[in-house]
């Protein structure tokens, strides 16, 4: 069984990561039954995407059809920056306190002071939270053609069955979302979150191994 290629995750000139990809290269019986496999995964991992079939163009010989086509699915969440947050949860709390001691006192400037702190903090806490995405592109193109194989019987006679040469791209990225479209704008810097979602990532690849030998064909010797 064909397994996919690994290739290593990509950096950016800042030391950030810029995707996660990995590629598969085989031969199955159906494409378009691989694609709506593709379909299952993204729901099955909770990424919103659009469904559609799979189209096939005749190809430039007799018998045969080429495809191109890719799915894209993102799932957004949010992430609190726990050191900002409790900066500005202290600020406020400094803020409540001042503004309350100038008030007692009736002490302008402390309660101006008071409220400069609480108005930061506040703002600081509102700025923790950056609302997150994870976007994942699976690309598929090959060709479908006629393929000979034999059928098994009292008689054995030659046949001819439908195949697929394909390639499947796996693309992850998580970071700022794109207003208008499923992407990402900018790629996250945090580690964190990179690991998880290659944790997710290598968890969908690993589902798609595993149903390789229900839909891959044996290679031609």
């Amino acid at each position: 069984m064909a397994t996919p290629k690994r290739t290593p995750i990509e950096k950016s000139a800042i030391k950030g990561i810029i995707r996660i990809e990995r590629k598969w290269d085989g031969r199955i019986r159906s494409a378009r039954e691989l694609f709506r496999v593709l379909h299952d995964f993204l729901d099955r991992y909770g990424y919103h995407h659009e469904y559609h079939e799979l189209i096939e163009k005749p190809g430039a010989i007799e018998g045969t059809a080429t495809f191109w086509d890719e799915l894209t699915g993102n799932k957004d969440y949010s992430e609190r920056k726990k050191g900002l947050f409790f900066s500005g949860l202290g600020l406020l709390l400094v803020g409540l306190i001042v503004l309350a001691a100038g008030a007692m006192n009736n002490a302008s400037q402390a309660m101006a002071a008071g409220g400069i702190l609480f108005v930061i903090g506040l703002i600081l806490m509102i700025m923790s939270k950056t609302a997150l995405r994870r976007y994942v592109k699976l690309h598929i193109e090959g060709e479908t053609y006629l393929a000979r194989g034999k059928q098994q019987g009292m008689i054995s006679s030659e046949v001819l069955d439908v195949a697929s040469n394909c390639r499947v791209v796996f693309i992850a990225k998580v970071g700022s979302p794109q207003k208008g479209t499923s992407d990402v704008s900018k790629v996250t810097t945090n580690r964190q979150e990179w690991d998880a979602m290659q944790e997710e990532f290598n968890s969908l690849v690993a589902d798609f191994e595993r149903l390789l030998p229900k839909i891959e064909l044996p290679r031609a010797q």
